[in-house]
Formats: C-alpha cells, structure tokens, sequence
C-alpha cells in the first residue's frame, strides 16, 4: 500500500502567459478557481479550454503552462521546490 502526500499551496493569480515548463519529479493539480473568457491550459502543447472547478491533472516530465489571466489552486506532491521547474 502507498500512502501519497499532497500539499495545497495558496490560490495562485496568473496574470499573463507563464513560460512553459515541466517537473520531473513534481506530480500537480490545479484546481481554477476563476479566468477570463479567453484563458486556457496548454499541456505538451495542446491548448484546452477550462470550466469552473475543474481540476487538471499533470504529471511529471508534461510541459505545462497557463495562459491568460486565472485563479487556481495548485496541489502537488512531493512539497512544491522551485528547482524542479524546467524550461
């Protein structure tokens, strides 16, 4: 049996497009809270609209960014460390 630790970091605002990036260790979940009409996720390059508490799942090694202007809440596992952000 594996027991996972998953620690919620505060609502994050985004403003404008954040550079894209991945973890290689790092597991996320980012919950958006609320966005502009024309904000999305964009994940390995493919862009996906978003909905009102929908939850995207991303895993480590899957380049990732934000874009427009959101609310989210980010969970991740392990503990968030900014040395495992990769450009």
């Amino acid at each position: 049996r594996r027991l996972f630790y998953w620690y919620i970091r505060e609502g994050t605002d985004i403003h404008l497009d954040a550079k894209a990036h991945f973890h290689r260790e790092h597991t996320e979940i980012y919950v958006i809270l609320s966005f502009d009409a024309d904000a999305k996720m964009e994940l390995d390059g493919v862009q996906h609209a978003i909905q009102p508490l929908s939850a995207i799942l991303i895993p480590p090694g899957v380049k990732h960014r934000a874009i427009g202007k959101m609310q989210v809440l980010i969970i991740c596992s392990p503990d968030f460390d900014p040395k495992d952000e990769n450009f």
